[in-house]
């Protein structure tokens, strides 16, 4: 492209330039110390630490996603065993419900029915649509994705003391309540002094975030 168009090319992890387009012009402003998180159909982050975003030695810094949550846990698309998005990731709470429906079909049949019983259907979403029906299997799951980001977000809290933790992405958009369920987790078990003055906060920029973020990016590097 840099060639094509004879102008400078940048390019960057799509979750940190969504959270550097929230810092700039949605949920971050005017705060030089955050912590943004999407969860959609995996879990990804970018850090903004003393004004500056973090990109790491290899650029690849706010890997959140794939912090261990449980060295015995289920298999995550990276290689690793128990990652935060191996339980919270869309495509994990996807996978979960599947597995459940086949041990237990009974108790499963309220998330199959919202993917018109097709197994292969059944989707975050549609866990997110049974638990909102008050269907208690899809309730469990979407409890266990919680307490890894819980479990995950304490440990990122405790080591960079963000001002303010910003969560979006479409398992967030599914589920809002689970921003507040967070944060009471969070609160409760890590320590005193960084949630102090924290703040949890819903990102505003929906799927413009990235775009956003690209852009400003760019021309703050120009």
């Amino acid at each position: 492209m840099s060639d094509k168009f004879n102008l400078p090319v940048y390019i960057d992890n799509d979750v940190r330039m969504a959270a550097y387009g929230e810092w700039k012009l949605g949920a971050g402003q005017n705060v030089d110390d955050l912590v943004c998180i999407f969860v959609g159909t995996g879990v990804g982050g970018g850090i903004i630490s003393g004004g500056r975003l973090i990109t790491g030695d290899a650029n690849t810094a706010g890997e959140i996603g794939h912090m261990t949550v449980d060295l015995n846990g289920p298999s995550c698309h990276c290689g690793n065993r128990g990652c935060v998005e191996a339980y919270a990731g869309g495509w994990a709470i996807g996978l979960a419900a599947r597995q459940f429906i086949k041990k237990n079909p009974k108790d499963g049949a309220v998330i199959l029915e919202k993917a018109q019983n097709q197994i292969k259907q059944v989707t975050a979403e549609k866990v997110q649509s049974a638990a909102r029906d008050g269907d208690k299997a899809a309730i469990r799951i979407l409890n266990t994705a919680v307490e890894a980001l819980v479990a995950g977000i304490t440990s990122v809290v405790n080591i960079l003391s963000p001002r303010r933790l910003i969560l979006g992405g479409g398992v967030i958009e599914g589920s809002p309540d689970m921003i507040g369920r967070i944060e009471t987790g969070v609160r409760q078990k890590a320590l005193t002094a960084a949630v102090r003055n924290i703040e949890f906060i819903k990102a505003q920029l929906g799927a413009k975030a990235g775009i956003l973020g690209s852009a400003l990016a760019a021309r703050d590097r120009l």
